[in-house]
């Protein structure tokens, strides 16, 4: 949050020199990722960050949420920060789903080629592993967080969604009529980077993360071809927007493809190195509203001229 007496729109951010931002329509649309980035650590949101959601919402600037989270969680963040009123879409599970939060329409749904699935258990399986499964259920009451064996550190994410995680026997069975969008596991980075490799023979979308949730690391696993950043394009076709009419904001490695593509980009502080790198712009860290900073500086600053 900015110190008592300073405004936000005083406080600039830093422009990466090596990367000149093209002169650009006015922003339309932000593409925000939520941990790491809107949130701070403890999953809270700073003043400075709520304050430049509710000038968006008051300048016709909307609001679009991409993150690898599923809409179980997402839509609990939503409730808990009571943010429902600033937030018109999300791209969940990296692109799998995308949301019009003002209809409740699914704009986009792809589900995991189960072909893809079963070769992705097995790559994994011939390593001693097994991932954790999500699926996409629009009735809360179905359990959307499916295991089979204790793996690595899974057993982290699954006690923190006891309510909705189930123990399945046997894969075939288990994920028979379910509506697959996301597969992961959770470990220290060098155990996960080993589990990637051992998916290279199979077509697939891959990160490694840190989720300040979880314990260690995190690694997600989409269909490929399906990221952030095509759901981000998507979006953008269905809104008759360009890309220069969006910004995106993000800090984590499945923030890489849309930060590295989009024109008008910020990285936060606390943001992995080749998201910094990738990025036009760098806010300050999540702890201290970079992503407000980022919005007044890069988008509200330019509509109050």
């Amino acid at each position: 949050m900015a110190s008592s007496g300073t405004s936000p729109l005083a406080v600039p951010i830093p422009e990466n020199p090596s990367v000149k931002v093209p002169s650009i329509n006015p922003i339309r649309l932000i593409i925000a990722d939520i941990d790491g980035t809107l949130l701070d650590d403890g999953g809270g949101l700073p003043e400075l960050n709520l304050l430049a959601l509710k000038a968006c919402r008051a300048e016709g600037v909307r609001i679009c949420l991409a993150t690898g989270r599923r809409w179980t969680t997402c839509k609990k963040m939503l409730d808990r920060l009571a943010l429902h009123e600033f937030i018109d879409f999300c791209i969940l599970n990296n692109g799998m789903i995308i949301r019009d939060l003002r209809t409740g329409e699914e704009l986009h749904s792809a589900v995991f080629p189960e072909a893809s699935i079963f070769a992705t258990l097995s790559a994994l399986n011939a390593v001693g592993l097994d991932p954790v499964v999500l699926t996409h259920e629009e009735n809360r009451d179905v359990k959307d967080v499916l295991f089979r064996n204790d793996s690595l550190l899974n057993s982290d994410f699954v006690s923190k969604n006891a309510a909705q995680s189930e123990q399945v026997t046997d894969w075939e069975a288990g994920l028979a009529g379910r509506r697959v969008v996301e597969l992961l596991m959770v470990g220290r980075e060098a155990d996960l980077r080993e589990a990637e490799n051992a998916l290279r023979s199979v077509q697939l979308e891959t990160s490694i993360l840190k989720n300040s949730f979880y314990i260690e690391y995190m690694l997600e696993i989409t269909p490929l071809g399906i990221n952030k950043l095509t759901g981000s394009q998507r979006l953008l076709r269905h809104l008759g927007l360009t890309e220069e009419e969006a910004l995106v904001i993000g800090d984590s490695g499945n923030d890489l493809e849309m930060i590295r593509h989009m024109p008008v980009s910020v990285a936060m502080e606390n943001g992995c190195a080749p998201v910094k790198a990738a990025a036009r712009h760098l806010a300050p860290p999540n702890g201290q509203g970079g992503f407000g900073h980022a919005l007044f500086s890069l988008v509200l600053n330019q509509k109050s001229h």
